[in-house]
């Protein structure tokens, strides 16, 4: 469950971003938030690394995939990360 509320934390943390900085409340993809903010360099490279880490990771919580609890760790870390500098 961790990693679902993980991707969901993400998703309303970057649209909240998109809407107040960017002006921008138009209703896009999850992915597509990303490639916005990549392409427009609104934000540092290295939170977009993070943002698609967890997206990436945290499927693994959307789906019923098996998955090491191990993986649960690097998606807090990467929300962590995106959270402080968003």
């Amino acid at each position: 469950m961790i990693l679902l509320y993980s991707r969901r934390c993400l998703k309303l943390s970057l649209l909240i971003y998109v809407t107040v900085n960017l002006k921008d409340p138009e209703d896009r993809a999850f992915e597509g938030i990303i490639d916005k903010l990549h392409k427009e360099e609104k934000v540092p490279s290295y939170i977009i690394l993070q943002c698609n880490g967890l997206n990436e990771l945290s499927t693994y919580g959307a789906h019923p995939k098996d998955f090491d609890p191990e993986q649960v760790k690097p998606v807090l870390v990467n929300l962590d990360i995106i959270i402080k500098c968003i």
